[in-house]
């Protein structure tokens, strides 16, 4: 292995709306194989007490997270214990929309958890899998045992185990890009048809952000006919169900495969997310695959009027205009994700 690898796992409880850390575990993994283990209690500010479920699940009581040092020394004793050099590795997104609350709740500075590499995504993308597999799910498909379930140590170390029966740095580095390609697309019924529009750009990361080389949408006025459906309740009532049936276009099939085909292995960029897309996918039987997916709403901040605009508006020229505008607005964000998530090989200074 080239890198220094951490696999963190974080056991949590709900407080005010919002998850908060209650244990860190980390496993370290380093190129020759070594390995160092972690594991803390921590204690949320305003604590003050488990929920039966949480203590049934983890064995972790309110008593072990009272007697814990409190949130801040517990992350700053982590990230000491991390060191330098390293990519943090977790399974599943939440653990690390945590690390990025409790840091910046905590005035920690965020660039120490950077890179940090979703291995459930990587690896959903790898096998072209669409429904999430559990953390046991993929112990079992490898033939690995656990020590238990539910503590943090023990799932990093699972991680950890996981990752090299499936070549983890392997599956990794091919999934790294400094290429990408957007996808966005209108879909919304009118009184007489739905209009259908997908614009897509090619594009890759620049020295000072982004640059495109393609944008070309296509749009569409779909019919459709609709038939009224009578449905039962659970309770026995009856009522009427609208259902529509809308005719595909020869020509937003072709785009839609040609999109499709582009998605393999690619990063997409949205406006928010790939729903209308893949609705008009399906409508035309177009097949996709799992993509490394990033939404330039979520990373960049924007008014919905510049995110939710269509051709119904304005001309091609100018839509593509704007749009191009946009992304060269948030090309240093894009930039940024590209690091944080671990897709580009070179260390960059957006922190």
């Amino acid at each position: 292995m080239r890198h220094t690898y951490i696999f963190v796992d974080l056991e949590a409880t709900s407080l005010r709306g919002r998850h908060h850390i209650i244990e860190i575990g980390a496993v370290k993994l380093y190129p020759d194989g070594r390995t160092e283990k972690f594991t803390q209690l921590v204690k949320p500010y305003y604590f003050k007490k488990l929920s039966y479920g949480i203590e049934a699940l983890t064995g972790i009581t309110s008593e072990d997270v009272h007697d814990a040092p409190l949130i801040l020394h517990g992350l700053q004793r982590f990230f000491a214990w991390c060191g330098r050099d390293y990519h943090l590795v977790t399974y599943g997104n939440l653990d690390r929309k945590m690390l990025e609350e409790e840091c910046e709740d905590n005035n920690i500075d965020p660039a120490c958890i950077y890179p940090l590499v979703d291995y459930q995504q990587k690896y959903m993308i790898a096998h072209n899998l669409k429904e999430q597999p559990s953390l046991a799910k993929l112990m079992e498909a490898h033939d690995l045992q656990a020590s238990m379930a539910h503590r943090a140590l023990a799932d990093a170390d699972s991680l950890r185990q996981i990752f090299v029966a499936s070549n983890g740095e392997q599956l990794i580095d091919g999934q790294r890009a400094r290429s990408f390609i957007g996808i966005f697309s209108v879909y919304t019924k009118r009184e007489q048809d739905f209009y259908a529009e997908v614009t897509f750009v090619e594009g890759h990361i620049a020295n000072d952000g982004v640059e495109l080389q393609t944008i070309k949408t296509v749009k569409k006025s779909l019919s459709f006919h609709v038939k009224e459906i009578e449905r039962t309740k659970k309770d026995g009532e009856k009522y009427i169900e609208n259902v529509y049936t809308v005719q595909q276009d020869e020509e937003m099939r072709q785009f839609l495969t040609m999109i499709a085909a582009k998605m393999n292995g690619a990063v997409v960029i949205t406006r928010m997310n790939l729903r209308n897309f893949m609705r008009l996918c399906r409508l035309h039987n177009v097949v996709t695959c799992k993509a490394e997916t990033m939404s330039v709403g979520q990373l960049y901040s924007v008014e919905p009027a510049d995110l939710w605009y269509s051709l119904e508006d304005e001309t091609e020229q100018a839509h593509h205009a704007r749009l191009e505008q946009l992304l060269q607005e948030a090309g240093h964000a894009i930039t940024r994700e590209f690091y944080r998530r671990g897709v580009l090989d070179e260390t960059c200074i957006f922190e």
